[in-house]
C-alpha cells in the first residue's frame, strides 16, 4: 500500500504496536477505502507496519492481518472491517463462514464467506455454541477427553483462524501429548511418529453438550515428512482462567460461522 497513490486516503498517524505469540510489529494508523472480495468499506482505519521483529515474518506467507473479532480488543479500540461492513449495510446477515481446506494438493487453502455460510463447504445442520464474552469468539467448553478419558473439565475456548494449532495450558497440552505418544521437540510443539496416524486415539472436545471429534488423520500435521503435533502448550495470564485455542487444527475439520 502506496498512500501517495491513492486519493481517497486520509491520513491519521496515531502510533500502533502489538504482540503476538509469536513476534511483534508497530507502524501507525491510516485510513482509506479497503476492498475485502467484492466489498468496498469505506473510511477503514487500519496499520501500515514498519517494524515485525521476529521469525514468523520471515518464513510466513501473508502480508497482514485482518482482525474480525470484536473491537474491546483492538489496538487503539480501531473500528473493525467488520464492524464497518455491518454498519455500512454490505452484507445481509451479519455472520461470517469459514472453511479451511486440509488438502495439501488444493490450489485453494480455503473460503472466507462475508454475510453467511457456504453450505457447498458442510453437511447436515449447524450446530449452535452460545458465546459468554465479546473480546474474542469465546465460549464455554464441556471438557477434553482421550481414550474416554477426561484430561479437562469445564474451562473456556476460543475460536481463532489465526491460530494454527490447538493451544492451551501446558500441564494440560503435555497431558494429551504424552497419550497420544508424541515427543516434546523445541518451542512446545511436539512430534510424532508418521506410522502411527492410522492408530492414534479419538480426541474429543465437548461443546454445549456435544461431541466434537478428532481422529489423528485431523490432529496431525505432516510437513514434509516431519509429522507434528496439532497440540501445543502456551502461557496465557492466570486471570484468563483456563483457556484452550480452537485453531486451525479443529477448524479445518469443522466448518465454523462466527455469528453476531
Amino acid at each position: 500500500y502506496d498512500s501517495k497513490k491513492s486519493s481517497s486516503y486520509v491520513a491519521n498517524g496515531t502510533k500502533f504496536a502489538i504482540q503476538y505469540g509469536s513476534g511483534s510489529c508497530s507502524g501507525f494508523i491510516s485510513e482509506d477505502t479497503v476492498s475485502v472480495g467484492a466489498l468496498e468499506v469505506k473510511g477503514q482505519q487500519f496499520a501500515e507496519i514498519e517494524h515485525e521483529p521476529g521469525v514468523a515474518f520471515l518464513v510466513a506467507h501473508f502480508d497482514g492481518i485482518l482482525g474480525l473479532a470484536w473491537v474491546n480488543i483492538a489496538v487503539d479500540h480501531t473500528t473493525t472491517v467488520w464492524d464497518n461492513i455491518m454498519a455500512q449495510g454490505l452484507v445481509d446477515k451479519k455472520q461470517f463462514g469459514v472453511y479451511l481446506s486440509r488438502d495439501t494438493t488444493s490450489a485453494s487453502g480455503g473460503t472466507l464467506t462475508l454475510g453467511g455460510a457456504d453450505a457447498t463447504h458442510y453437511t447436515g445442520e449447524l450446530f449452535s455454541v452460545p458465546l459468554n464474552a465479546e473480546t474474542y469468539w469465546q465460549f464455554g467448553l464441556d471438557g477434553i477427553s482421550v481414550y474416554g478419558s477426561s484430561i479437562q473439565g469445564k474451562a473456556n475456548a476460543i475460536a481463532d483462524t489465526g491460530t494454527s494449532l490447538i493451544a492451551g495450558p501446558t500441564d494440560v497440552m503435555n497431558t494429551l501429548n504424552l497419550k497420544i505418544g508424541a515427543k516434546a521437540i523445541a518451542a512446545g510443539e511436539w512430534s510424532i511418529n508418521c506410522s502411527a496416524i492410522p492408530t492414534l486415539p479419538t480426541i474429543t472436545f465437548t461443546l454445549n453438550g456435544k461431541a466434537f471429534e478428532l481422529e489423528g488423520k485431523d490432529y496431525v500435521l505432516n510437513v514434509k515428512g516431519e509429522c507434528i503435533s496439532g497440540f501445543m502448550g502456551i502461557s496465557l495470564p492466570p486471570q484468563l482462567g483456563p483457556l484452550f485455542i480452537l485453531g486451525d487444527v479443529f477448524i479445518g475439520k469443522y466448518y465454523t460461522v462466527f455469528d453476531w
